[in-house]
């Protein structure tokens, strides 16, 4: 058997997407990040643990107990490393080992990346809870903390770069609500301490949108003719 060669995402949009799309069926996972070059061990690891086998075989798994696990990674191009996140359904399996799992649903073990974190909100006028990103509580502290300094001090260039960075901002669900707020109550506070129009002008974040195909990349090229025996057979 040779080793599979898995895709990693190109863009930081698609693998915060995928790993939305994975909490939805997933009740642990683990992340970490590693260099390029390591790439076929963590891949061999991760492959050991089943993560890439396809839907007929983990479905099997699943009806005998056997944990699912699926891996997303983010290439990191410009310093040669790869973000990874490997989620893991109910059951056993070798991925609990030699993984330190964390719950997809608590408080203190959310997924977080890059100022964002994940979470479970209650979707407007359906039932039951659906996942999306949020900034942290302190990336929405500092952020809030930086403007009213600035408003304070009347600093327009600082206010105009946050309203254009804030426009910027990953258009998932809980982070254009939060967006809203911070653009909402700017306003109010320069409204309090500050007379005239407010000098950013108005407010717009775009949304995601429909789904689009995500740019992959091979995560290495490789020669190995065989690799490590996984711990499950497929048939």
């Amino acid at each position: 058997m040779s080793l599979y060669i898995p895709s990693a995402f190109v863009y930081r949009t698609d693998a915060m997407r995928q790993i939305i799309r994975l909490l939805q069926s997933n009740s642990f996972y683990t992340q970490g990040k590693f260099e390029l070059k390591h790439a076929p061990i963590f891949a061999a690891q991760h492959e050991a643990y089943g993560a890439f086998i396809d839907e007929q075989t983990r479905y099997r798994w699943r009806k005998k107990g056997i944990a699912s696990v699926q891996a997303v990674y983010l290439l990191d191009k410009e310093n040669e490393r790869v973000f990874y996140w490997i989620f893991v359904s109910e059951g056993v399996g070798l991925v609990h080992d030699f993984e330190q799992l964390k719950p997809t649903t608590g408080k203190k073990t959310r997924v977080r990346f890059a100022g964002y974190e994940a979470v479970r909100v209650t979707k407007k006028n359906e039932d039951g809870l659906t996942w999306t990103w949020q900034l942290t509580t302190d990336k929405l502290k500092e952020l809030e903390d930086n403007i009213t300094i600035a408003i304070r001090h009347k600093d327009f260039e600082t206010i105009r770069q946050w309203r254009y960075s804030l426009k910027r901002s990953m258009g998932f669900s809980g982070v254009r609500k939060q967006a809203y707020k911070l653009a909402k109550n700017a306003e109010n506070e320069w409204k309090r301490t500050a007379r005239g129009k407010f000098p950013a002008g108005d407010f717009f974040i775009g949304w995601l949108g429909q789904f689009k195909k995500a740019k992959l990349a091979p995560l290495y090229k490789s020669s190995l003719g065989k690799h490590i025996s996984a711990l499950y057979q497929t048939e």
